[in-house]
């Protein structure tokens, strides 16, 4: 466990680190789509705090990577998450869904693009993310 001086050192490099991966496009005239999707994953990685993890599931589902990043924060059972995880003071929204809202409206705040939070239900992947991004934005 990280005391608050580790864990605020883990959280400034993890954003330094994510920041990073955008700041590598914003002068960028057209992205090529698989560089960006690529970035735009360890961008998620990075802001899910789940760059050190060597028993990450390799995957690109949103909802999975919000999954374990939860799972870590809390070190619950992956099981047990799911049963624990019905926010009474959110409209019942699910932590998992709520850091895929709080992801996607940080990156349409770096890139300046409007989309309705409500429709990031239907983003299921980090590529599908990228690819919204470059319609919206390129």
């Amino acid at each position: 466990m990280l005391n608050r001086r580790e864990l605020i050192k883990r959280l400034t490099i993890a954003d330094s680190n994510a920041r990073g991966e955008l700041n590598k496009w914003k002068d960028s005239e057209h992205p090529d789509p698989s560089s960006f999707a690529e970035s735009i994953y360890r961008y998620v990685i990075y802001k899910f705090l789940l760059d050190d993890e060597t028993e990450l599931t390799p995957t690109h589902d949103l909802n999975e990577l919000a999954k374990q990043s939860v799972v870590k924060a809390g070190k619950l059972n992956p099981n047990e998450t799911t049963l624990l995880d019905a926010s009474k003071h959110c409209g019942a929204a699910s932590s998992f869904m709520t850091k895929k809202v709080l992801l996607f409206m940080s990156l349409s705040e770096y890139f300046g693009f409007q989309y309705p939070p409500y429709n990031t239900a239907d983003i299921e992947t980090t590529d599908m993310l990228a690819e919204i991004i470059l319609k919206k934005c390129w």
